[in-house]
């Protein structure tokens, strides 16, 4: 699927427009429509500034925003002492740098609802969870200036700086809006409030006459924990054992207080204990000082508070309840504890970044390189599988695979402007591996993905149960759906042979067509290239297949993969082991 704007015009004129066909998402071939009013201003600008690139333009239209904030106060002046009507018209119509910065997201707000719908279509289907993700997204670029209002142009000298930027902003911004963003553990408690980790523990069968525990462990934490050596970009990490000690001294002398205080106050009801008063007095006493009874033996230790605070969070997690305090973000720690939860902070800005280096390299690599590449990569052949379907030595592929790689290892270390070791060199270019074989990979997982919720949605609570959390469970499907394992797996192969019929039919007309070209040229044989590359494909997704209920490893962890690796850690991982 291509979604993508030819030129700086259209990028910040245009809005898509796509329809549904059975529940199907259908792309039309030019799927961006124009704002006549966006597209004339657009045009003008960028007359003026013939050589403004992407980034100068919604840099532009950032300043340009920001002096309209200023201008509206001045219009609300106007309106509010002469009852100017042009402060009315004003306020009525959306400022253009707006919309035109607005526009300029439309694609980041596609591919984010794509890749959130994919990941979480196992549970509903990815059509509905597409509209519902992309209409999010769209209300929250109509305000571009709440995502962009912390843009900093030093961070990068990318010509997508801005659209890095807002990407990430998005995603933040609708995973705390759906209520799935995700901290790290000590993150998830340091943003809690009172409430919702009450609701929580409730849900998990937490009586009243435990909750103090949980609570007093919980605001101990809160009051005490603050790590040693701050680290931006990096998660809040759990407390070591010192820190550890430190809340359960804190929680001991919560308690202690807590006694003495109940103590003295029971005795003041007990000099009233003969009036309707003093009664009543005593009982809301009761109330405000539940003691759970752990709390009234022996001084809590590091390791029980422990205990109570990863049932906090295993509560959290099971949880809807999750929200996180306005007030609480703004605190005596909020500038601290920004260094440490910033999972989609800055770091997620820098591998936006890199992730584009990567991508422009790959696209600059020969055709032909492209294509070998994405078959290593993308679909698991070996070395020798992609030799033989060029007609060339294993050696001299692994000699071109070789040069590829690291030329695009070159643009990376130049990308980074760096200074490196020969270690850390090394450590990048396993880390890039890792980037390209997700990368490559994505559009076959997206073609499966599409297939399964499109052709076989009723058979996908099926696969969760059967491929749940990377284990194969035959026995589960059959529970689930109350039939014989042998029906189950009868179920399954067909499932399977549909896949690898689908699968088949898409590397063919996706690759076959384009390493035909090479081998013509290479070969001045058409036919001879169609014999290697049918025959060679349908055999290796053939093998694919037939081993897919073996193929159990992670699949950025092993080499030279089999395909049938790259479909069973699809089902396993990719599509119905999202919970």
């Amino acid at each position: 699927m291509k979604i993508e704007r030819e030129n700086e015009e259209k990028m910040y004129s245009t809005f898509l427009q796509f329809k549904w066909m059975n529940n199907h998402l259908v792309v039309p071939d030019d799927p961006w429509r124009s704002h006549r009013k966006l597209q004339q201003n657009a045009r003008k600008v960028i007359q003026l500034t013939p050589t403004a690139n992407e980034r100068n333009l919604a840099e532009y239209w950032i300043k340009d925003l920001q002096l309209n904030a200023i201008s509206i106060i001045w219009f609300w002046l106007l309106l509010r002492e002469y009852n100017c009507m042009a402060g009315i018209l004003f306020l009525r119509e959306p400022p253009l740098a707006r919309l035109h910065l607005s526009a300029y997201f439309e694609e980041s707000c596609f591919w984010i609802a794509h890749k959130l719908a994919l990941k979480r279509s196992g549970k509903s289907s990815y059509s509905y969870l597409f509209q519902e993700y992309f209409q999010i997204a769209r209300v929250i670029a109509a305000q571009p200036e709440k995502i962009l209002q912390d843009y900093d142009p030093s961070r990068s000298n990318s010509v997508k700086s801005v659209k890095n930027w807002g990407h990430t902003k998005l995603v933040t911004a609708i995973l705390e809006i759906t209520g799935e963003k995700t901290h790290s553990d000590a993150g998830l408690l340091r943003r809690q409030t009172k409430t919702s980790l009450k609701k929580a523990l409730q849900e998990e069968g937490i009586t009243e006459k435990n909750l103090t525990s949980y609570l007093l462990a919980w605001q101990s934490f809160k009051d005490n924990y603050t790590p040693d050596t701050p680290r931006r970009g990096q998660p809040l990490p759990w407390p070591n054992v010192e820190h550890r000690n430190n809340i359960a001294n804190e929680y001991n002398q919560q308690v202690d207080k807590y006694k003495q205080q109940l103590i003295v106050l029971i005795k003041l009801s007990f000099i009233y204990i003969n009036c309707l008063a003093g009664a009543l007095f005593f009982l809301t006493l009761q109330a405000d000082f539940k003691l759970a009874p752990s709390m009234t033996a022996e001084s809590i230790n590091a390791e029980s508070i422990d205990k109570l605070l990863k049932f906090c969070v295993k509560s959290l997690r099971n949880s809807n309840e999750i929200q996180v305090s306005e007030l609480e973000e703004f605190d005596a720690i909020a500038d601290q504890e920004m260094m440490y939860e910033s999972e989609s902070g800055i770091e997620g800005f820098k591998n936006a970044e890199i992730g584009e280096c990567l991508s422009n390299a790959f696209s600059s690599l020969p055709k032909e390189a492209q294509i070998i590449l994405r078959l290593w990569h993308g679909l698991g052949f070996n070395q020798g599988d992609v030799g033989e379907l060029f007609g060339i030595e294993r050696n001299q592929i692994a000699n071109k695979i070789k040069a590829w790689r690291s030329s695009l290892l070159r643009d990376l270390i130049k990308y980074l402007d760096q200074p490196m070791t020969a270690q850390e060199i090394n450590q990048k270019s396993k880390k890039m591996d890792l980037w390209f074989t997700d990368y490559l990979r994505e559009q076959f997982v997206y073609f499966l993905s599409n297939t399964l919720n499109n052709e076989f949605n009723g058979d996908v609570p099926l696969l969760q149960k059967c491929y749940n959390k990377g284990r194969f469970d035959l026995k589960a499907g059959a529970n689930y759906l109350k039939i014989p394992e042998t029906e189950v797996s009868q179920r399954l192969e067909k499932l399977k042979e549909h896949l690898e019929y689908r699968l088949t039919d898409y590397v063919g007309s996706q690759l076959i067509a384009e390493v035909d070209q090479i081998l013509y040229e290479a070969l001045s044989t058409i036919n001879l290239a169609k014999t290697l590359t049918i025959d060679l494909v349908n055999q290796r997704l053939a093998e694919f297949m037939t081993s897919v209920v073996q193929a159990k490893a992670e699949f950025l962890d092993e080499e030279n993969q089999d395909i049938a690796k790259f479909v069973e850690e699809w089902l396993t991982k990719d599509k119905t082991g999202v919970e």
